[in-house]
């Protein structure tokens, strides 16, 4: 729909799972607004049905005009999510321009009503915990499930990370986050335990709480609850494993001697050496999207995942490759011995389901081609950073 209505010259991608960004060339903003109303309006047009239920769709856009002097990507991106909002305040199904006057201000209103959205958030327990599946290559079948957290706004919208961490930063909480999110994950892998289910998860650790108080509290709450810790993975980012400092190198240990594993996150994605991860205790190397996107039918990126494969298996690391999109890119994954996989095609993020109560080990396999669904739609403005 999206791209029947653009000229073909102009750019459409998806961004998040109900998010597309849109780059119209050569045309002025007011044009760019009155064609950002056309996609609207066709969207809104559209339903679907489910369950035998007809839906009508709804749709809101943000403009931003570019280039501006001084303005970056980033700020760019920011100034059409601004114009986002404003649009679904006043009603939603229409296009908002941003307006570069006003700009400061609606930065900062935006700001104030993060926070406050946070803190009630906080208060009210309204973060939810969702997990992905990480597929084992070898075998089709989920080696483990990512812990993902969700924010339910005031109106019930679930809120992606990208929306609400840096905000949960900005305030200082982010300790308190990460502790909920441990207890939480514990918490569900008692639940699985108790019904026999053999549940492996990995959870994400901010930069700032990869410290040995953090460390500490994690493996005092394994003990408490009765976690195992061989069935349990921390992921850090290769930012704050290896440029964070002693504290971040010394979470990593003291998790490592207490029986947890470690996964480097988004690697690729800043400026770690093999030689600087070898003197850390990891299991998995996490390859960032950024290296998996382009598999498909990039040449370049096929010799740079191979070699990059081939280093990782000489110091002993397993790799999991994020963003998984297409069954070609499966295949090359497996036939270069990467170990796992992980991606909207393999398995969509979704809310912990009840325990099966099989009395058997191991959960639910999910098969590539047929991703999870989730219950609850999660918006999303940007991609992951």
């Amino acid at each position: 729909s999206f791209r029947e209505g653009v000229r073909a010259s102009d750019l459409v991608a998806r961004v998040g799972g109900d998010e597309f960004s849109v780059v119209l060339h050569d045309i002025v903003p007011e044009e760019a607004v009155r064609k950002a109303g056309e996609l609207v309006r066709n969207v809104s047009d559209l339903g679907v049905t489910v369950a035998g239920e007809r839906i009508q769709l709804s749709c809101s856009a943000g403009v931003a005009p570019f280039p501006v002097e001084g303005v970056t990507v980033d700020e760019l991106l920011s100034y059409a999510d601004m114009a986002l909002y404003r649009a679904k305040e006043e009603g939603r199904s229409r296009a908002y321009l941003y307006d570069a006057e006003a700009g400061q201000m609606e930065t900062a209103t935006a700001l104030q009503r993060t926070r406050n959205v946070i803190v009630e958030a906080l208060e009210k327990d309204r973060f939810v915990l969702f997990r992905q599946p990480v597929m084992d290559l070898r075998t089709r079948e989920t080696g483990m499930y990512e812990v993902l957290v969700r924010m339910e706004d005031r109106e019930g919208e679930l809120r992606l990370p990208g929306e609400f961490i840096p905000g949960v930063e900005e305030l200082g909480l982010v300790h308190m986050l990460d502790r909920m999110v441990v207890e939480r994950a514990f918490e569900r892998w008692g639940e699985y335990s108790r019904a026999g289910e053999d549940l492996r998860l990995s959870i994400n650790m901010s930069a700032l709480s990869a410290a040995p108080e953090m460390a500490q509290f994690i493996a005092d709450e394994a003990k408490a609850r009765g976690v195992r810790p061989e069935c349990i993975t921390f992921e850090v980012t290769e930012t704050a494993a290896v440029r964070a400092g002693p504290r971040a190198q010394r979470f990593v240990s003291m998790l490592c001697d207490e029986g947890f594993s470690l996964a480097l996150d988004d690697f690729g994605t800043g400026t770690a050496s093999f030689r600087e991860i070898r003197n850390l205790s990891f299991r998995y190397l996490k390859l960032d999207g950024s290296l998996v996107r382009p598999l498909r039918s990039d040449r370049f990126s096929q010799d740079l995942v191979r070699g990059l494969v081939d280093l990782a298996h000489i110091l002993g690391l397993e790799v999991i490759a994020e963003f998984v999109q297409d069954e070609e890119t499966v295949e090359f994954l497996a036939g270069v011995g990467a170990e796992y996989g992980q991606g909207y095609f393999l398995g969509m993020p979704e809310p912990f389901p009840a325990p099966a109560a099989t009395g058997r080990g191991g959960g639910q396999a999910s098969r590539a081609g047929h991703p999870s669904r989730s219950g609850k739609k999660a918006r999303r403005r940007r991609p992951k950073g």
